[in-house]
């Protein structure tokens, strides 16, 4: 009895635990223990606790969680190379479960359901409701945007990605004005094939207000675009910006190096844009970076003396990672800089592929 009761005080100090950290997804084997004491912590969940299914038979066997809302599944079907796809003829089978009734997150990144597998998910009545949807690399086009943006249930999402994927304009302007969409805290559309009628649209839309990750990488964005995004405050809440391939330039690194409302980016992704030396310094020194944890300024054309610059002056006093590969930087011009102190909380710089760490490892990224 003594044991018994050592257990189920283990068992609900580690729930107890759980809800305090922000309710991080569970494995599936969490189910099987700790069933039996979620009721009682169910008031103190704001958001469904998510278990982790990776296979269709899984769900399959997976038992009902009609007795709490507390909980919820997560699919997660990772592409691996060699392996099947999964198309959109499985979420026919899989919306068919009755389990499929608590499923509140979807990552089917790199797969082929197209828009006839986001139609069926999209179309069964779902008791939790979407919270978490992943669609990246899908083949789906303006059509699907436009059955996510109409759905009155969409404003059960927090996080919705449709990266890679050929929505056009007419996919990202119907994203931009879906009523919907208000509770959205992630939204990735990095290569979604807009041009200026879609980001003009984006940077008008409301939800950005509530955003604290934001990614619209591979899309030329010029110093109009730009503009239009860094207006009225409505970035003010990002943590995470992902602006990769965008062909920022100089320019348009300083327009965000001038930026206010960036002051709480902790991550930020500037790849591949012809920043150089001098955009690289104009974040590196600007006031409104001293949050950041991450930077990534991977192929930029940045020369070796803009570490020399940051001996003398940077606002990266929290830096942890930095990714300086492919640029005319050379390993012992690192070595020279990472003696001098001149970021004290950097713990880990990337160069040309290879990874120099000290320290805890480093936390970041999407």
């Amino acid at each position: 009895m003594l044991n018994e009761q050592r257990v189920d005080q283990v068992r609900q100090k580690a729930l107890q635990n759980l809800v305090s950290q922000g309710y991080r997804r569970a494995p599936s084997i969490f189910l099987e223990q700790w069933l039996p004491y979620l009721d009682d912590f169910a008031p103190k969940l704001e958001r469904p606790l998510w278990l982790d299914i990776d296979a269709i038979e899984a769900l399959a066997q997976a038992p009902s969680l009609s007795r709490s809302r507390a909980i919820g599944w997560y699919l997660q079907f990772s592409y691996r190379a060699g392996g099947e796809l999964f198309r959109s003829d499985d979420a026919d089978l899989i919306t068919s479960f009755p389990q499929f009734e608590d499923v509140v997150g979807i990552d089917l990144s790199n797969h082929k359901i197209e828009d006839a597998g986001v139609e069926t998910f999209l179309d069964v009545s779902n008791r939790n409701k979407l919270a978490y949807l992943k669609l990246g690399s899908n083949k789906l086009t303006t059509k699907s945007a436009q059955l996510i943006a109409d759905l009155s249930r969409s404003s059960h999402l927090r996080v919705l990605d449709l990266q890679t994927n050929n929505l056009g304009d007419e996919g990202l302007i119907a994203l931009a004005e879906s009523p919907f969409l208000c509770n959205l805290h992630y939204l990735q559309l990095a290569d979604v094939r807009a041009k200026d009628a879609g980001l003009f649209a984006l940077a008008e839309s409301a939800f950005l207000e509530n955003l604290t990750h934001l990614g619209i990488g591979w899309h030329r964005l010029n110093s109009s675009h730009l503009g239009a995004l860094l207006r009225d405050r409505r970035l003010a809440n990002l943590t995470h910006l992902d602006l990769n391939h965008t062909e920022l330039g100089s320019q348009g690194a300083t327009m965000l190096a001038e930026s206010e409302q960036l002051q709480n980016l902790e991550c930020l992704y500037v790849s591949e844009n012809g920043l150089r030396t001098q955009g690289a310094y104009a974040l590196a020194s600007s006031p409104h970076m001293a949050n950041l944890r991450h930077l990534d300024l991977t192929a930029n054309w940045i020369q070796g003396d803009w570490l020399d610059l940051l001996q003398h002056e940077n606002n990266l006093k929290n830096l942890i990672t930095l990714d300086l590969s492919w640029n005319r930087i050379q390993r012992d011009s690192i070595d020279v800089f990472l003696a001098t102190g001149a970021i004290p909380s950097l713990r880990e710089v990337n160069l040309d592929g290879q990874t120099f760490a000290w320290g805890d490892p480093p936390k970041h990224g999407w």
